[in-house]
């Protein structure tokens, strides 16, 4: 069985992924193992708090601790590690670029409530504390969208080999039945955010590997006690089919609302959801659910965002 410092490579810049919880003991692995003088580390000529081996790291040290973009830059620009500065930059450049990573919505109540569930897993109680809230609501929403998009970005930003490194320890029985069926549950990330019970961070992250794992170029591996380990939906196909199919009859239903408003969009939806329906036909719902997603080059008169439209 392979290990997970088998696996990994300082040289090549690998990042951690994984629950709050887990990815500490997995850092500190990495540590142990740089400290002994690992092949190759010799001529980087940094310390391992050079070397940005987690996402957290990623995030923390750059955009979340700014409002300003060139101040962002700027600290990217001070980081001793080469390959870690060029990928910061390359990071945060391709992040900026994505139309909502710092959006502010003018949120739908619908909306406001399917965030505040996801963020912090209660509803606000305290009125007078709506605009703070909303506030921390919009800070949650940067790190949940940067840090999908950075599992789907950050290793491939250089074209190196670099891997990603998925810790499922905590991941298990429940808890990934819960991120299957998004649903909130304690852990450390949602501890962090202020309350025992959330959508962590980790669940939107292994979810995007999930829809992205036939294009992902990059090479994720998934350990359990510091050994790799099959991809959770390798191991539970019938588990991880079930949101693959809510996915794709969240889809449905939206567009199936779209075309009933929109009398001009309905051959043209229906013609995808006919194409969509084919794949569904054979249970291939993440085929299904990615056709119907085609209906945005129709326009956005025709495709109106649900509300955690950048999260199923």
């Amino acid at each position: 069985m392979t290990t997970f410092m088998q696996n990994f490579s300082f040289i090549n810049g690998d990042v951690i992924y994984g629950d709050r919880e887990d990815r500490p003991a997995y850092k500190n692995k990495a540590r142990e193992e740089f400290d002994k003088g690992v092949p190759g580390s010799e001529f980087l000529g940094l310390t391992f708090d050079d070397l940005w081996v987690t996402i957290d790291q990623y995030n923390n040290k750059t955009f979340l601790a700014y409002d300003q973009r060139a101040q962002i830059f700027e600290t990217i620009r001070k980081v001793k590690a080469d390959l870690t500065r060029r990928r910061a930059q390359a990071y945060a450049t391709a992040l900026f670029q994505k139309p909502n990573s710092f959006q502010r919505d003018a949120l739908s109540e619908e909306q406001r409530k399917a965030l505040t569930y996801k963020e912090s897993g209660s509803p606000i109680k305290d009125p007078k504390d709506a605009e703070r809230f909303d506030e921390n609501l919009f800070q949650l929403r940067i790190i949940r969208r940067s840090c999908k998009f950075g599992v789907l970005n950050l290793a491939e930003a250089l074209g190196t080999p670099a891997k990603i490194h998925f810790v499922l320890d905590s991941l298990t029985g429940e808890r990934l039945r819960a991120i299957v069926d998004k649903d909130t549950y304690k852990s450390g990330d949602g501890a962090f955010r202020g309350s025992g019970a959330s959508v962590p961070v980790t669940a939107s992250e292994l979810r995007a590997v999930f829809r992205a794992q036939n294009t992902l170029r990059t090479k994720v591996h998934f350990y359990r006690k510091f050994v790799e380990v099959p991809a959770p939906w390798v191991e539970d196909p019938e588990l991880w089919r079930r949101y693959a199919e809510a996915r794709y009859r969240k889809y449905l239903d939206h567009l199936k609302q779209v075309a009933a408003m929109t009398p001009e969009s309905v051959k043209p939806l229906g013609e995808i959801m006919d194409r969509a329906a084919v794949h569904a036909s054979t249970q291939n719902f993440m085929e299904a659910a990615d056709i119907l997603k085609q209906a945005r080059a129709l326009g956005a008169a025709l495709w109106t965002p649900l509300p955690d439209d950048a999260d199923f």
